[in-house]
């Protein structure tokens, strides 16, 4: 073999190389993001389909976290987390992504369902993808608990 194919070939697999390493760092954030979104969606059914068990005659909700008679934005927002612990945050795989918080507007946040009450309502947040602090990279919704 010659110097020349040798030098030939290293330059092709270099090239696939950064093919790869290209596609790889432009898809990776839109994952994120579409987990994010993914995550938010389900929370936001679970919570709003947990608390209509409770009208429709349950006596506990949330695989048993929370029972019907304590039922206000607080004790949803607690028992939502205590029970939503699979997903994690794709920004940071260490933590789940379902949380206790008012913060959605910071870097850190991003990847993270942010819970909180706000008197009957719980709010549900999210940063999405970065910057956070971009009003079209956040989604906010309320969930009346009557």
């Amino acid at each position: 073999m010659s110097l020349t194919k040798f030098l030939l070939g290293v330059v092709i697999l270099f090239v696939i190389l950064m093919f790869f390493i290209f596609i790889y760092s432009h898809t990776l954030p839109r994952a994120d993001t579409a987990a994010t979104k993914t995550i938010y969606s389900k929370t936001f059914k679970y919570i709003s389909e947990e608390i209509q068990g409770c009208a429709l005659g349950k006596t506990t909700i949330m695989d048993g976290n929370l029972t019907c008679s304590e039922l206000s934005a607080a004790n949803v927002v607690a028992a939502t987390a205590k029970t939503l612990t699979v997903d994690r945050n794709y920004y940071d795989v260490r933590n789940n992504a379902v949380r206790i918080s008012t913060s959605s507007t910071k870097d850190k946040d991003a990847g993270y369902i942010n819970l909180s009450a706000s008197g009957s309502d719980v709010v549900v947040k999210s940063c999405h993808t970065k910057p956070c602090s971009d009003e079209d990279n956040r989604i906010s919704k309320t969930v009346e608990i009557k």
